[in-house]
Order: structure tokens, then sequence, then C-alpha cells
């Protein structure tokens, strides 16, 4: 039973993790788009309302970058710090805004496995 349990609820307590520091980005994107309707471009770190990307760290977070991706959408890049996890500990997590359509789309270098529903590539 334990050989079952165990890895299950690693499993859980890790995509919580993730879950929380997904969680800290959903005021960002808020902003993010707001910035773009307002302004027709995407903001930076150094817009006002935005702050550092140390400065905008959270719960798993170490940092928070805001820009324009290549792709040309805008984004928010997340970098993990969680040093008890290796598995997550200096992985991102992006948030993809499509200034077209007003869409985001989540990604990940972490395993599906430990990503919120709706980040998992489909």
């Amino acid at each position: 039973l334990a050989a079952i349990a165990l890895p299950a609820y690693q499993q859980y307590t890790l995509r919580s993790k993730i879950t929380m520091a997904h969680a800290h980005l959903v005021p960002l994107k808020q902003k993010v788009s707001a910035f773009v309707q307002a302004n027709g471009r995407c903001p930076g770190n150094d817009d006002l309302g935005f702050g550092s990307p140390e400065g905008l760290s959270g719960p798993g977070i170490s940092e928070v970058r805001i820009g324009q991706l290549e792709n040309g959408h805008c984004g928010i890049d997340a970098s993990l710090h969680m040093p008890q996890h290796a598995v997550l500990d200096g992985q991102s997590l992006w948030l993809d805004y499509d200034n077209d359509t007003g869409e985001w789309q989540c990604a990940s270098d972490v395993a599906d496995k430990y990503l919120p529903i709706s980040c998992r590539t489909p």
C-alpha cells in the first residue's frame, strides 16, 4: 500500500506547490491585459504598476519577468524557487497573452503530471 500511496502523495504535493505559484500570477494576468488595452503594447517590469522581477516574487517563485515574447504576445515568465523539490526548482512557468484574441495560454518546462490542468499540454 505504501508503494502506491507515497508516490501519489508526493505528486499531489508537487502539484499543489505549482498551483499556488500559478495562483500568485493570476492578478498579474489581469494587470497585463488592462495595460495592453490602455496602451496598445505589452508592459515590462519597468512600467508603472509592475515592479522588479524580484519584487513580484511569491510562494515558490523567485522572480517574475513581464514583457513581449518572441511570438509577439505579451508574457509572464515566473522562475520557480523550490529547493526542497528538485524536479521543480529552477524551472519556469510561462503565461502567454494573445493580444488579438485576449486569450491566455499556460506552459512550463515542468512535467505535465505536476501542472494544474489549465497548464498541461493537450
